[in-house]
């Protein structure tokens, strides 16, 4: 993702830059925090991620907590990807 993808998808939003990033880092803040806060099956993990970077993750997709991202949308997986615990 550029920063003109932002900025577009900030423009939609009908939302100055700045508030559409600290609106989305909420939101990656949130779902981070939900990930990394209780145990989840490898199936939610995968649910999880997916709803975080906005992309549908093969069913090889493995992730251990903790996990942290500022963002989430920026990031891209592709498959048979394995993150292990702590990735930053």
């Amino acid at each position: 993702m550029t920063w003109k993808d932002i900025e577009q998808r900030a423009a939609e939003a009908k939302m100055p830059v700045h508030l559409y990033m600290r609106q989305e880092a909420q939101r990656a803040l949130k779902i981070t925090m939900e990930l990394n806060s209780s145990y989840h099956t490898p199936e939610e993990v995968r649910e999880l991620v997916s709803t975080l970077i906005g992309q549908e993750l093969d069913e090889n997709f493995g992730l251990f907590p903790p996990f942290s991202t500022d963002y989430g949308q920026n990031i891209s997986i592709g498959n048979n990807v394995f993150i292990n615990s702590g990735c930053r």
